[in-house]
């Protein structure tokens, strides 16, 4: 990927696969085994996972006022 990149569109960047796959299995988006292998979760998961993410990403609570 590094490599299109540069040659498609003369720049460069560091592509740090080791942290994807940490943070994919952090987010629930994929499992890995007792061997190392990684497996993405079904699609249908994915999606509500990351819908779950989404919509409890910020919960905005209304200030409370006081009345005097």
């Amino acid at each position: 990927m590094e490599t299109y990149f540069r040659d498609r569109w003369q720049t460069s960047f560091d592509f740090e696969v080791e942290d994807g796959l940490r943070k994919l299995v952090e987010l629930q988006l994929a499992t890995v085994d007792a061997s190392g292998r990684y497996t993405a979760v079904p699609l249908d998961d994915a999606l509500r996972q990351l819908d779950q993410l989404w919509d409890n990403a910020y919960v905005f609570e209304e200030p409370v006022t006081r009345q005097l």
